[in-house]
């Protein structure tokens, strides 16, 4: 993928404790000189370093979301008021484990504070969908994505939770998707969009590297990255902490 970019706000989701993919990307956003990083959310989860990744977001990323693995993480700690139960969770639970052990009390007082949604000058963040975003509904449809359109008041938004690049396009009454190039893509001022950032920590569009947008508000443009990092490294962790085999797997195929 053409790499070219300089400049812009570097939008991120869906690290999934994933400290190797993490740093990589952090380092990539550094060398693109980035004057900020907006953090879609679900930080924690699948991953065995989930509290060394939220120490890296609370350090460099100006606005943190809650995702639907930190909204679990609230959930299974012993005084929630809508408590799930670990054996609700399945897969899911032991990398919440390891979040529970790892994580630090004044760093899960910072998770439980963390907001669903952040309007920031033209743009809006959310992790899901704007449509009921306490949700955490999928946009991967048309129908889907007309429902986030119809609560988006600005001309561009930035989601995560699907994992997958995608480029929603909202003109009148129609609606399409396109799916992101190698090269920056310029937004047309006569449409509004959605932007799905992909996943620095379990992307699953087939391409195991990990993705982040750059955004430049200034020439409305967005270029999405890819950025490879050491796999084999994070699957080590996997298998040391004990987690499903499942989640390691599909480090290398992007699945």
């Amino acid at each position: 993928m053409t790499q070219t970019s300089t400049g812009g706000i570097a939008i991120i989701s869906d690290i999934h404790s994933n400290i190797d993919a993490l740093g990589a990307v952090l380092t990539d956003i550094t060398a693109q000189r980035c004057f900020a990083i907006f953090c879609l959310g679900d930080t924690i989860g699948y991953g065995a370093e989930p509290a060394a990744c939220v120490k890296l977001m609370r350090e460099f990323a100006a606005i943190n979301l809650m995702g639907n693995h930190e909204a679990m993480y609230l959930a299974t700690t012993p005084l929630a008021k809508n408590r799930v139960l670990r054996k609700e969770l399945g897969d899911l639970w032991p990398p919440l484990a390891i979040a529970h052990r790892q994580i630090a009390e004044d760093d899960a007082k910072w998770i439980g504070g963390l907001p669903l949604v952040v309007p920031v000058a033209e743009m809006m963040l959310v992790h899901g969908s704007l449509h009921e975003p306490p949700t955490f509904g999928y946009i991967i449809n048309k129908s889907l994505a007309r429902e986030h359109f119809a609560e988006q008041t600005t001309q561009v938004s930035f989601f995560g939770h699907t994992h997958i690049p995608a480029i929603w396009e909202e003109q009148g009454k129609q609606t399409a998707a396109h799916t992101p190039g190698d090269k920056p893509t310029g937004l047309d001022p006569d449409c509004r969009y959605a932007i799905g950032v992909g996943s620095v920590g379990q992307p699953r569009d087939d391409d195991p590297r990990a993705c982040y947008v750059i955004y430049k508000p200034g020439d409305e443009s967005v270029e999405f990255r890819r950025v490879a990092y050491d796999i084999k490294k994070a699957q080590a962790r996997h298998a040391k902490a004990g987690l499903p085999k499942f989640d390691s797997e599909r480090l290398t195929s992007g699945k």
